[in-house]
């Protein structure tokens, strides 16, 4: 079975520590009624999300998909 999985990327501003912060927001499977990208999808459209600019002059949260495999 594939899932796939939510990752959220924020940035630390902290001087002694990595800056970079991940974080799995969720496992997403396929079903009957919706594959897991759309679920992705509609999950990430009802997030009230504040973009910031991080020291590194890129805009966060950021968000990655990870294919996984579940035997």
């Amino acid at each position: 079975m594939e899932v796939k999985e939510l990752i959220k990327k924020d940035f630390d501003g902290m001087e002694n520590r990595n800056p970079e912060v991940y974080e799995t927001i969720g496992l997403f499977t396929d079903d009957n009624d919706k594959n897991a990208h759309k679920k992705i999808m509609e999950y990430l459209s009802t997030l009230k999300i504040t973009p910031y600019l991080g020291w590194d002059g890129e805009v966060y949260p950021k968000f990655k998909v990870n294919k996984k495999e579940i035997l």
